[in-house]
């Protein structure tokens, strides 16, 4: 038997489209590392880079993630556009080629709620991190964002998608959603993939029905 049927189904990526500064520089200040794993941020092959950076993780303590999710602060408004979206009938969630421990924290800790969150994972030993198990499965590491994306909205049969990112690992996602917003995008690729492009979430709140023209049921 499927799911109950849903209006919306909403996913965000999670660095620096709903909380900053990069969860990777953080992370790098807190273990004395930041300028190696920026480097490999920017050099590596996108489809490769955060499991690379993860695999410079292995043996640290876990409450480094903890700790770098306590350093970092929503982004303005991104709070109020998750409670506009909770009062129409939802399911919201985070795609993210971060961390999964450092996400549901970041959650806890700014009272925020959210349906699902996928994500890196970390096998644990001893409270250190010793294995990384990447987020995208069975899915390609270049599009599994829109792949997963589409999946979700069957499996909640959703009548309409929307996605919501920055950068260019988010394009798949939102070029399968069906309404998408490119925030402060990093690339002109992201710009380009989405209906819509923002530098605050200020007037997407504001002008929420105008973005989403939905009416409550």
């Amino acid at each position: 038997m499927g799911s109950k049927s849903v209006k919306l189904l909403v996913v965000f990526d999670f660095d620096e489209t709903i909380a900053e500064p990069r969860s990777i520089s953080v992370i790098g200040d807190i273990i004395n590392k930041r300028k190696h794993l920026e480097s490999l941020l920017i050099n590596s092959d996108p489809k490769e880079r955060f499991i690379l950076i993860a695999n410079e993780l292995l043996g640290y303590e876990s409450s480094i993630l903890s700790k770098a999710a306590e350093k970092m602060h929503l982004i303005p408004y991104v709070k109020e556009l998750i409670y506009k979206f909770r009062e129409l009938d939802s399911k919201i969630g985070i795609l993210s080629d971060g961390y999964l421990d450092l996400i549901n924290h970041f959650i806890k800790v700014n009272d925020l709620c959210f349906d699902f969150v996928y994500a890196h994972s970390f096998v644990l030993s001893d409270n250190k991190l010793k294995e990384v198990l990447p987020v995208y499965g069975k899915y390609s590491p270049n599009d599994w964002k829109g792949r997963l994306l589409t999946d979700l909205k069957s499996k909640f049969n959703a009548d309409i998608s929307v996605a919501i990112g920055d950068n260019l690992q988010d394009i798949s996602m939102l070029k399968s959603a069906d309404i998408s917003i490119a925030y402060n995008p990093k690339d002109e690729k992201v710009s380009k993939s989405a209906k819509f492009v923002v530098s605050s979430y200020k007037d997407v709140v504001d002008k929420f029905h105008e973005y989403f023209p939905l009416e409550k049921r």
